[in-house]
């Protein structure tokens, strides 16, 4: 994929051409709902989790994202999951992905579950999650994906002739360099077998403008053994983080 006018994939530019949610103010049997939620009892928050799911909107989602993340019970965040999943909308996919590094087994199961019937574009979400999600959940994302392997088994993506392929790959490791979580990244480069996939990790961390990644960006430059080609890159890209003013 070609740059876009401001340095980042194209198609990571078509994010909020989504389908947007209604927010549900006007349904009396959401807003119900909503008071439910925060029920002292267990059993009547994990149902009222899974009746949400029959109001696809804003509100719903909302709710059922902060119970999947912050409820103390797993009964409760398990099925906040899959209420998230049965929504199937692209703003359920970072709580759900989430919460596939969940400490409990039945919330690491439904977020599995939910995940796999996810039905939109992979690229896209990924993107989205990179322009819209605050600090805090776009480094829990980060770190998820790393934590659970999606992250690991996306690699040999990264220079895939397959362009869908390719461009989720990017996405998502663009993703972790927002995100500072640029040692996958870093090791890609240092250690991957495969040049193309060298050269797309260098491509990820200038089209992410990852400057903090410049002291170990020298240290590979001088290694022994590192493809010419890939030094170039590299080079270049130190060259650009030098001359960039610092971000504000």
């Amino acid at each position: 994929p070609q740059p876009g006018p401001d340095g980042e994939p194209q198609e990571l530019e078509s994010l909020f051409s989504a389908e947007q949610l209604p927010m549900g103010d006007e349904d009396d049997a959401l807003l119900g709902l909503l008071t439910r939620l925060e029920s002292s009892d267990t059993a009547e928050r994990a149902q009222v989790a899974r009746e949400l799911a029959s109001h696809r909107a804003q509100r719903s989602v909302s709710a059922l994202c902060s119970a999947a993340l912050n409820d103390p019970d797993p009964s409760v965040r398990a099925g906040a999951v899959a209420g998230l999943g049965n929504i199937d909308h692209e703003s359920v996919f970072a709580p759900v992905l989430i919460s596939l590094a969940d400490d409990t087994r039945e919330v690491r199961a439904a977020a599995a579950r939910s995940l796999s019937s996810l039905h939109f574009d992979r690229a896209e979400a990924y993107g989205r999650v990179m322009k819209s999600a605050d600090l805090k959940t776009l480094q829990d994302f980060a770190r998820a994906c790393v934590k659970t392997g999606i992250a690991a088994q996306a690699v040999d993506r990264l220079a895939s002739e397959d362009r869908r392929h390719s461009q989720e790959a990017i996405a998502l490791y663009s993703v972790l360099a927002k995100a500072g979580e640029l040692q996958p990244i870093l090791e890609i480069i240092e250690k991957h077998p495969e040049v193309p996939v060298k050269l797309a990790a260098v491509r990820v961390l200038s089209l992410a403008g990852s400057s903090d990644a410049a002291p170990k960006l020298r240290e590979l430059v001088a290694t022994e053994g590192m493809p010419e080609n890939v030094r170039t890159s590299i080079l270049e890209l130190l060259y650009k983080f030098d001359k960039e003013p610092a971000a504000v």
